[in-house]
C-alpha cells in the first residue's frame, strides 16, 4: 500500500533538522521569515481525522521488538492530528512464537488490535490511543493467547528480516516469512466503527487531501523529494519500504 503526500511529509518533517524543514517549506511555496515558514509547513500537516478516514503510522514504531524491548515499541510521537471520534491503531504483521503443543518456534502471521468493544480501549485523544496499543502489544508479550512464549514481532516489512535473523541466530533455527500474507503490512489508526453498505463493509478512505491551492504542486514535490530521500544512500532510506 503506497503511502499517501500528506504520510510521506510527515516522515520527512519529522526525520529532519530545522534546516532541512526550512528547505521543504521553502520548496513547498511559503515565503517569509524562517519561523513564519515553519508555522506555515506544520499548519499543512495538522488535519483532523475523521469516522471515514485511516492513517498509516508504521513509522512511528520500531521496525521489530523482542522480549528485549517489546515496551519500547513506540518511539513516543504521534502525528500533529485530531480525532473526529474514538479510533484505535490495528497491525498486521509476523510474529515468532513457541507453539504450545509442538513445543517448537515458528513463525506466524499477526493481526493486533485492542479490545475496542470496550470503553476503556479506544479514545478521541491521539496520544491515548497511541498508549492503548502498546499496552496491547506489553500484554501479547507478558500474556501470549495460543501459544507458550513471543520471540519478538514486527509490522514493518523493514523490521521482517532484521528479526528472522536474530532469531535464527539465538534461537539455532531457520525461519521464514510465512506464505499467504496477503493483508496490507503496517500500523493504521483508523475509527473503531466500520461503515455498512449494502450489507458490505465500506473501506476506510485517506485522511483529507492538502488545501487545493498548489496541491498539484505540492504532492508533485513531495513524491519526488521522497523517492530521492528514500533511495539508496539517501537519509530517509530505512523507510523506503512502508511506500
Amino acid at each position: 500500500m503506497s503511502l499517501t503526500p500528506r504520510e510521506k511529509l510527515l516522515i520527512m518533517y519529522r526525520e529532519s533538522n530545522r534546516a532541512e524543514r526550512l528547505k521543504i517549506a521553502s520548496k513547498l511555496g511559503f515565503t517569509g521569515k524562517p519561523e513564519s515558514k515553519l508555522r506555515s509547513l506544520r499548519r499543512l500537516l495538522k488535519t483532523e481525522l475523521t469516522q471515514t478516514q485511516k492513517f498509516n503510522v508504521t513509522s512511528y514504531f520500531k521496525p521489530y521488538v523482542t522480549q528485549e524491548n517489546f515496551e519500547e515499541s513506540w518511539e513516543g510521537e504521534t502525528p500533529p492530528f485530531t480525532l473526529d471520534g474514538n479510533f484505535v491503531i490495528s497491525s498486521y504483521g509476523i510474529g515468532i512464537f513457541l507453539d504450545q503443543s509442538s513445543q517448537s518456534w515458528e513463525v506466524r502471521e499477526l493481526y493486533i488490535t485492542p479490545k475496542y468493544s470496550q470503553g476503556s480501549q479506544t479514545s478521541n485523544n491521539i496520544r491515548t490511543v497511541f498508549t492503548i496499543f502498546q499496552e496491547t502489544i506489553d500484554e501479547l508479550f507478558i500474556n501470549p493467547k495460543g501459544a507458550y512464549e513471543v520471540y519478538g514481532i514486527s509490522f514493518d516489512k523493514r523490521g521482517f528480516q532484521p528479526l528472522l535473523r536474530e532469531a535464527s541466530n539465538e534461537l539455532n533455527e531457520e525461519f521464514q516469512v510465512p506464505g499467504g500474507i496477503t493483508q496490507p503490512i503496517g500500523a493504521f489508526l483508523r475509527p473503531t466503527s466500520i461503515r455498512i453498505v449494502d450489507k458490505k463493509p465500506k473501506p476506510f478512505t485517506n485522511a483529507r487531501q492538502f488545501p487545493k491551492r498548489k496541491r498539484k504542486e505540492r504532492e508533485n514535490y513531495i513524491n519526488r523529494a521522497y523517492g530521492q530521500l528514500t533511495k539508496e544512500g539517501g537519509r530517509l532510506n530505512e523507510f523506503k519500504t512502508l511506500d
